[in-house]
């Protein structure tokens, strides 16, 4: 019995090694990918923006005065850089010991995902401040709207471009008024609400670049190996504790 205790303790310390360098390897890839999916942000922002003021809102452009379209313009650079260097923080965190590699990198991904959500609603503000969005859509709408697509219906659109159209209540599904709504808001509540932004989201930044889609696979496939060790590592723990308790009965056993 304690020869299979100590065959399991080498086996836990040889799984322990190993995820030890895995983690490190996952770290160093994440540096990689974060790099190239902070210039791929940069570039996909800067694009979005363009398409929503050329393609989309072309008139609301126009009538800008050169020194507002000028202000946007270095605004929205600004705010690309500021979210390429947030990401590039984003797995600074330190890797922890075995079994908590996997903690890790679930805290590096919500961060990736808090990143890209900040950033795209500041977009929308500065998009909204200047006149270019429609200032028509409550926050909580297009907060809604951004993380499902219950309810809604979604048009195709270019990447990284919001296209909804939410649909109103359903006469019987309404509040009763109390009589204080306006005409306006009461025909707003029967018309189907159009939503356009901007939204940076992960799968379509990843879309558009190969470079980041190859360095995103090679994190997945990381992770994929990093679960299986992990998974390997409780079970051989456990082994050993039922081998422990095993041995520890016996210890104090006595037959009468």
């Amino acid at each position: 019995m304690v020869r299979a205790i100590e065959h399991i303790e080498q086996e836990i310390t040889i799984l322990e090694g190993a995820i030890v360098t895995l983690g490190e390897d996952l770290r160093l890839t994440y540096d990689d990918y974060l790099k190239i999916l902070g210039q791929t942000v940069r570039r996909q922002l800067v694009m979005a923006a363009y398409y929503l003021c050329t393609q989309e809102f072309p008139e609301r452009f126009l009538e800008m005065p050169l020194s507002q379209r000028q202000d946007l313009q270095d605004a929205l650079k600004q705010l690309a850089k500021q979210i390429q260097a947030q990401l590039h923080q984003a797995n600074q965190q330190p890797v922890e010991p075995p079994l908590e590699v996997s903690r890790w990198q679930y805290r590096v991904e919500q961060n990736l995902s808090e990143i890209l959500k900040t950033g795209s609603h500041s977009a929308n503000r500065l998009l909204e401040k200047a006149g270019i969005l429609p200032g028509n859509v409550p926050e909580s709408v297009l907060e809604a709207a951004t993380h499902a697509d219950l309810g809604h219906e979604s048009i195709a659109g270019p990447p990284n471009i919001l296209k909804l159209v939410i649909e109103p209540q359903l006469p019987e599904e309404m509040p009763e008024s109390d009589g204080e709504e306006s005409p306006a808001t009461l025909l707003r509540q029967l018309i189907p609400l159009k939503v356009i932004a901007l939204r940076l989201k992960l799968s379509e930044l990843e879309f558009v670049d190969a470079e980041l889609t190859s360095w995103r696979t090679r994190v997945r496939n990381l992770g994929h190996r990093l679960g299986s060790l992990e998974q390997e590592l409780r079970q051989r723990r456990h082994e050993r504790a039922i081998a422990e308790a095993e041995s520890i009965w016996r210890s104090t056993w006595f037959e009468d």
